[in-house]
């Protein structure tokens, strides 16, 4: 079976793929990938075992790949493609998405969506707690990951230091602070970034007071 994932909810995208795939999982980066390796993948065993349990990352990105998907779907394995997102608008979608619904036996397809939302308030005190404590500032993050938005917070983040810069003479801090969330705002927007966005707010509160 395969269960294709997408969803810029990363951290809830990755563990459904894990706990559909259980233990002893291959993992694949499609980076890597040709496209004559694919039926060793799908249809391919191991000496120890008839069933495997793969985790595929980001195959949409090469296109050439993604085409060959709908030819696999009766693989005897249990595989998990992990999307950061998917083009539904394309045929080949359009074809996984007809057999899900037909055949749910074969392919099963899920969304993660990250919360469009932010606490301002919240992310405001975790910024100004991180100026001198980053470990506390990180623990309250993580009690509010789950219903704030990674993106929208680093563009809260950055007002409040254009705030700061503003009304400062000498903003050699908040210079480099306002470098470091545009450099931070770049990583994220890169369409080959497949991390969870969280981990890298959280080294950018841990090093906020060294900056």
């Amino acid at each position: 079976m395969i269960y294709l994932i997408d969803g810029d909810d990363r951290k809830k995208a990755e563990q459904a793929a894990r706990d559909f795939l259980g233990t002893d999982i291959e993992v694949i980066d499609a980076d890597n990938l040709e496209k004559q390796e694919l039926v060793s993948i799908f249809q391919g065993t191991t000496l120890f075992m008839e069933s495997r349990h793969i985790l595929i990352k980001d195959l949409s990105l090469k296109k050439e790949l993604f085409l060959e998907l709908p030819k696999f779907l009766q693989t005897e394995h249990q595989v998990a493609i992990l999307e950061q997102k998917l083009d539904k608008r394309s045929a080949t979608y359009k074809e996984l998405a007809e057999v899900a619904k037909a055949e749910p036996q074969k392919i099963k397809i899920e969304s993660f969506k990250l919360p469009e939302q932010v606490d301002t308030f919240l992310v405001f005190r975790v910024f100004d707690i991180a100026l001198t404590d980053g470990k506390r500032a990180v623990k309250l993050m993580r009690e509010a990951e789950e219903d704030n938005n990674p993106y929208a917070t680093i563009g809260a983040w950055t007002k409040k230091a254009v705030d700061l810069f503003a009304s400062k003479k000498n903003a050699e801090k908040e210079r480099r602070i306002l470098k470091r969330l545009a450099e931070i705002d770049m990583l994220l927007k890169q369409t080959n970034f497949s991390k969870d966005p969280w981990v890298v707010l959280e080294s950018f509160l841990i090093e906020l007071s060294s900056l």
